[in-house]
């Protein structure tokens, strides 16, 4: 049921904007994402994952729909902030999409290669739109028979993405 852009998953569960504008939902989100973040924790295995990437020198960047000052908070608590190249995030609570965001970071570091490593069928849709191949992790807000409907490498553990990645 989850989507992108978040309004649309708010219409999905039956909200209506005419009694409660998007705006006033979206701040009251963010408020009590704030007071729980602090219990947040990393999957396991995620670690292992970037700490191996950083050895190797592979380039981290994280593309998220989380607004960039929230995102830099949840990175900084997380205590994973060096392990990345870079973070880009959007300038509002929203979470519309990143797909446009995805496409200026893409011409502004023009890889070599890249990998999307995502958990929704929206970071598929970003991650063609960017041209960049992408690989799904069902770890997150999708079950996975709604990623395996997107055209690319889904995996259970990120164990199996880990070995995708090093490995193939």
């Amino acid at each position: 049921m989850f989507t992108f852009p978040v309004i649309d998953y708010y219409r999905r569960l039956g909200f209506d904007f005419e009694k409660e504008p998007f705006d006033v939902i979206a701040h009251e989100w963010v408020k009590e994402y704030m007071t729980n973040v602090k219990d947040a924790k990393v999957n396991d295995g995620v670690i292992h994952l970037l700490k191996r990437a950083k050895e190797q020198g592979v380039k981290q960047y994280i593309l998220s729909a989380t607004q960039l000052e929230m995102l830099s908070f949840q990175l900084d608590l997380l205590g994973i902030t060096d392990y990345f190249d870079g973070f880009y995030g959007l300038d509002n609570i929203y979470a519309e999409s990143k797909t446009e965001l995805g496409k200026k970071i893409i011409r502004k570091l023009n890889p070599e290669r890249a990998l999307l490593i995502g958990d929704t069928p929206h970071d598929y849709k970003t991650a063609r739109e960017m041209g960049i191949d992408c690989v799904l992790h069902a770890c997150g807000h999708m079950k996975k028979e709604d990623l395996v409907k997107c055209s690319c490498f889904v995996f259970d553990s990120i164990k199996d993405v880990e070995n995708f990645i090093f490995e193939s």
